[in-house]
């Protein structure tokens, strides 16, 4: 099998999208896979056995960002270059299935194209929703824009893999059966390879009052995804429980800057207005294989999920919390994808404002109190050894139609 794989966001990038890719391809690769690789032109080269074509990033002009139809073209015309530059690389390399890893969606139009002219199997991958995005409340016409491109590319491929049932069930449930039918789901995945030897027991010990208990946030925070709850309940802890200061401590570790729109003042500015700066420290970005040391040598691993009813979201970030083997604790709505993998995983799920329960859990932590041991067969279905083998049999599915 020879799968032209549409990323453009590859290693050594530090978005969600390029790690992902980066765990994936050299596992096709140990399992009798060639892929071929299409992303962005980014200057740092990605050291891996596999040919890559670079294409060069959508043009962001002054004009096109003033004026909707002036992008409109701008955007058509990166379309038609991309495919040009990708179209001949499908004989030349004798590949014989397109797979296109969104965001940016420009690589599912370009899949769409690709088995559009050419006849070439094609998956699409979608790991957030593009119609129903919470995040984006676009104008009516822009709407239509929206609805008109996911149609064009569900409609021009052959099998379309999302992260989780429910960000399956939100985004087919526009459509007839035929394409319904055409969903499968594939999570997102960890390599266990790439984290620290893990400690003889995933259980915590009892915490030496010299040793603080150690709850660590890995990753960027968001303005619709910040870290105001967790600092509520060590302002409530503060207040009712103030021995424990020195036993526990909030480690945020790459919380602010870069493309998350984040900054230091934000989170500052929420420190002192809950007057926890004892409780807390914050770590600049890391490199994603520093990332994965921190979270194993955590005592517990904080997930925080946008607050937003029938959330469709499945956090890259938790896969790799899982692989860790680290207890987890989830700020996530009920019923949404990862408050359903916490709770199968074994470990805490708290409404947004629950914030006297989180607050009593974390005290219990700073006194000695044991996690409960992680579903570690449960956490084993995440491994990309697994992931992979049921995205590259969709591939072979695809393929035999």
């Amino acid at each position: 099998m020879k799968p032209l794989c549409l990323s453009f966001w590859t290693p050594p990038q530090l978005r969600p999208q390029a790690i992902l890719i980066g765990k994936m391809v050299p596992e096709w690769q140990r399992q009798g896979v060639d892929p071929m690789v299409v992303g962005y032109a980014t200057g740092t080269p990605w050291e891996i056995p596999v040919a890559v074509k670079r294409i060069p990033k959508p043009p962001r002009s002054w004009l096109g960002r003033q004026l909707p139809f002036v992008s409109r073209w701008e955007k058509q015309l990166y379309l038609e270059r991309i495919y040009r530059q990708t179209a001949p690389l499908i004989d030349q390399h004798q590949l014989d299935i397109v797979f296109a890893f969104a965001k940016p969606m420009v690589s599912n139009f370009l899949g769409a194209f690709l088995k559009r002219r050419l006849g070439v199997p094609f998956v699409a991958h979608f790991s957030d929703p593009i119609v129903d995005d919470p995040f984006h409340d676009p104008s009516p016409k822009a709407a239509r824009e929206i609805l008109a491109g996911e149609r064009f590319v569900l409609e021009n491929c052959d099998r379309a893999v999302f992260v989780s049932e429910e960000l399956m069930a939100r985004t087919l449930r526009h459509y007839p059966e035929s394409i319904q039918r055409l969903g499968r789901v594939v999570p997102h995945c960890y390599e266990a390879a790439l984290y620290p030897p893990q400690p003889l027991s995933p259980e915590i010990p009892t915490k030496h009052p010299q040793n603080p208990f150690i709850l660590s946030h890995i990753g960027a925070y968001y303005p619709s995804r910040d870290p105001e709850p967790v600092l509520r309940a060590l302002a409530w802890l503060k207040e009712h429980h103030p021995e424990l200061a020195g036993r526990f401590i909030f480690e945020s570790i790459g919380g602010v800057g870069g493309y998350a729109g984040y900054s230091r003042e934000d989170w500052q500015g929420l420190v002192n207005r809950y007057g926890v700066q004892e409780w807390v420290t914050l770590t600049p970005p890391v490199s994603y294989a520093e990332s994965l040391a921190r979270m194993s040598r955590a005592d517990c691993l904080l997930l925080l999920d946008a607050d937003l009813e029938e959330s469709p979201f499945l956090p890259s970030k938790l896969i790799d919390y899982i692989g860790s083997g680290r207890p987890v604790i989830a700020l996530t709505p009920g019923g949404s994808p990862s408050q359903r993998v916490v709770s199968q995983l074994g470990g805490w799920q708290f409404r947004h404002q629950e914030i006297e329960g989180l607050a009593a859990c974390l005290g219990e932590l700073a006194t000695g109190g044991r996690p409960p041991v992680m579903d570690q067969a449960y956490g084993a279905s995440f491994d990309v050894r697994h992931t992979s083998r049921k995205l590259l049999d969709i591939f072979s599915e695809t393929l035999e139609k």
